[in-house]
């Protein structure tokens, strides 16, 4: 099976982004930090839209975070959960986290994540923290949606059934 371009897969992202409000991050994942809001970015077709997204990161320690010549991303120091209801609370489009293990366990335990997109690398390693947190049953995850693109990536879309 041909997978889909580079240029197809952003093209995609960006179809996908007109659904995103904002994007959450954990302090160490800063999404992109050093690429996006740089002119290394510029031709970048998902550019415009990913520095446009209101940011939130979730952190203990950081009183500001700058995302390069953009307003800065929202600080969420306080409890992970009741942000992340206000947030949803308060954004008519979805919101999604970016890069964090640590806050997407969080939000999993907290039945506070109603779909899963992950795009899977040829890559292997034989140790390192998985995906989901532990005892999570992966029975409720449900595969709505499986795409490949020509440099090995697949991209896998899933819905969460709620628990109880």
């Amino acid at each position: 099976m041909k997978g889909l371009s580079a240029p197809t897969s952003r093209r995609r992202l960006l179809r996908a982004t007109t659904r995103i409000r904002g994007v959450s991050h954990g302090t160490a994942d800063r999404a992109g930090l050093e690429y996006w809001p740089t002119p290394a970015s510029k031709a970048d077709i998902i550019t415009p839209v990913l520095n446009g997204l209101r940011r939130h990161v979730f952190s203990r320690h950081l009183k500001e975070a700058p995302w390069g010549d953009f307003p800065p991303s929202n600080v969420e120091s306080g409890d992970a959960i009741e942000a992340i209801r206000r947030i949803k609370r308060e954004s008519t489009k979805d919101i999604v986290l970016w890069g964090s293990l640590s806050l997407g366990g969080t939000f999993f335990a907290a039945g506070e994540v109603d779909a899963v997109r992950l795009v899977v690398m040829p890559v292997g390693q034989g140790a390192g923290r998985g995906v989901f947190p532990a005892g999570h049953d992966p029975a409720l995850l449900k595969l709505v949606d499986v795409n490949s693109y020509d440099q090995g990536l697949v991209e896998l879309s899933y819905t969460v059934r709620k628990q109880g």
